[in-house]
């Protein structure tokens, strides 16, 4: 049962980089001259998450704020 089209998209993401990555012996793929690449633009994506959250974790460690990852713009709220 697929309870969200994320958590369905991820699954298949994940799917088709076990494959390369079982074919190729790494998931480096890359990035076509034309057009996208289905699997090149899956992993650009899921790295830069992963990038986001390990920054938001390191500042909140260091007891810095987080911006939400909601995309709401709080560069005019008042102080």
């Amino acid at each position: 049962m697929v309870w969200s089209e994320q958590d369905e998209a991820w699954a298949d993401g994940i799917a088709v980089a076990k494959e390369f990555a079982a074919a190729h012996g790494h998931f480096l793929p890359r990035r076509p001259r034309c057009g996208r690449g289905i699997r090149s633009v899956w992993a650009k994506n899921a790295r830069a998450a992963a990038r986001r959250a390990r920054e938001n974790e390191e500042l909140r460690a260091a007891g810095r704020p987080v911006r939400s990852a909601a995309g709401g713009d709080d560069r005019g709220a008042a102080e």
